[in-house]
């Protein structure tokens, strides 16, 4: 592939590129990860944390804490294998038991 550059006073200049790729695709044997764990921004009285509270600002915090996170591998340089997973924890019932919910996907990326 060859990316021809053509600047405002007209000079051209070309690139030539050998190796291209989705950016969303990783080699093989390559991972990437990461995970996330706070307590998202709330307006529900009663069922937040006020951590600020001015005449001009305020800011609370919900008290169900949420958990993301993700994992990717290139299981070859053409293919990639991505699972994600979201959790929200609600609180506990009336009867001591703790709710919540849970969403997991898993996808696989190819370029053929």
């Amino acid at each position: 592939m060859e990316l021809e550059i053509v600047t405002d006073t007209g000079a051209v200049e070309r690139i030539a590129i050998s190796n291209y790729g989705e950016p969303t695709l990783l080699n093989k044997g390559t991972s990437a990860y990461a995970f996330s764990f706070g307590l998202p921004q709330s307006f529900e009285p009663g069922e937040s944390f006020l951590l600020v509270n001015s005449p001009w600002y305020q800011r609370s915090l919900s008290l169900s804490p949420v958990a993301s996170g993700y994992y990717q591998k290139g299981i070859g340089d053409n293919i990639t294998a991505n699972v994600n997973l979201h959790s929200m924890i609600n609180g506990f019932g009336s009867e001591g038991k703790l709710h919540g919910s849970t969403s997991s996907a898993f996808s696989v990326q190819m370029r053929a």
